[in-house]
């Protein structure tokens, strides 16, 4: 019996501390685990904004940035993210230096071909025009990227997204509502190949929109001005447009942006899905 007893308390001190060892890897570990490598060395944006507590470039661009307004930084998806507000929007100046004896951002944007636009949002309905990320063209009223939403047609969760394309003489045109983007955090990706013509729109790392366009070619900018997120380049103060000036149906972004990424190439699927994964 006693024998039983010994192996009992000997059985009951292994569980333990089995259970404990156990326990201790939900605890931060005392030693450093291998880091996965970031998301920016998997991925090679020409912009890159993560938002944490400020809108630097994040990219080997480094392109200069300005907050215009009343924006500020809360709890994101990913650690911090921007909040936008009325009257208020970041400007993005191209640098025209090359980098490494390569291109410069600008020259790259100018004759930019493809593109991905991949970014987190958490927005509630629109009541006006929101531009969420423009290409300025600094002659014409609309730029050869403008993406934004759109009141009409529009519900409390589903989103209307267009896009404006032009390869500085002919234009293409997106105009889609897409499902559950609204009032909550959702990823998507705005992909174009000039290659093949086609444009594809993601939602959460899975296809949700595809058309073609079959004479529009490579996006190119011949005027290529300041870019902007969070407005569309003819609302701001002064206009980064002579085409325009500011429209009384076109407002401003007051939603969360977070993980804002910007390519000249159109991202493939697998990418897409390590993007909308980041945590």
């Amino acid at each position: 019996t006693m024998k039983k007893y010994v192996l009992y308390i000997s059985f009951m001190v292994s569980l333990t501390a089995l259970t404990s060892c156990f326990q201790d890897l939900d605890q931060d570990p005392a030693f450093d685990y291998p880091k996965q490598p970031p998301i920016l060395d998997y991925v090679k944006p020409k912009l890159a904004f993560t938002f944490e507590d400020n809108s630097e470039d994040m990219s080997v661009y480094k392109a200069t940035t300005q907050v215009v307004g009343n924006a500020s930084y809360t709890q994101g998806k990913v650690k911090k993210a921007y909040q936008g507000a009325d009257n208020s929007y970041i400007l993005i100046t191209p640098p025209t230096t090359p980098l490494n004896g390569g291109k410069s951002l600008h020259d790259v944007l100018s004759n930019l071909g493809s593109f991905s636009i991949a970014f987190w949002m958490n927005a509630e309905k629109p009541t006006k025009a929101i531009g969420l990320f423009s290409l300025t063209n600094n002659k014409g009223f609309w730029s050869y990227i403008d993406l934004f939403m759109e009141p009409g047609n529009s519900t409390q969760t589903n989103g209307r997204f267009k896009l404006h394309l032009s390869n500085g003489t002919k234009d293409g045109w997106v105009d889609k509502i897409i499902p559950e983007t609204l009032g909550k955090w959702v990823h998507l990706v705005f992909r174009y190949d000039a290659t093949t013509g086609k444009f594809t729109i993601f939602r959460n790392g899975s296809e949700v929109h595809s058309q073609e366009f079959k004479t529009l070619g490579g996006i190119a900018c011949p005027n290529l001005g300041t870019l902007v997120i969070g407005t569309l380049p003819f609302q701001t103060t002064p206009p980064l447009t002579t085409g325009a000036g500011a429209q009384g149906w076109a407002g401003f972004y007051k939603g969360q942006l977070d993980q804002f990424y910007f390519f000249n190439e159109p991202i493939n699927d697998v990418q897409i899905k390590t993007l909308a994964s980041e945590k």
